[in-house]
């Protein structure tokens, strides 16, 4: 019975794991707007920004 509580931990881990990769956050949400609305362009611009404060965010912690 042991690998039957192995299994359904394993399912459980990785539906907490689906939900949260597919999960569309508003930071997607306004790449996408600012895309329809005024292009393309301005679209990549926000995502590079957003893409830059993602990762300074995350290496903030590391530096101290």
């Amino acid at each position: 019975m042991l690998v039957s509580a192995d299994v359904s931990n394993l399912l459980l881990a990785l539906g907490i794991f689906w939900v949260g990769f597919v999960n569309i956050g508003p930071n997607i949400l306004a790449i996408i707007g600012t895309s329809m609305e005024r292009g393309r362009e301005a679209g990549v611009k926000l995502a590079l920004g957003v893409g830059l404060a993602r990762r300074s965010g995350s290496h903030a912690p590391l530096r101290g």
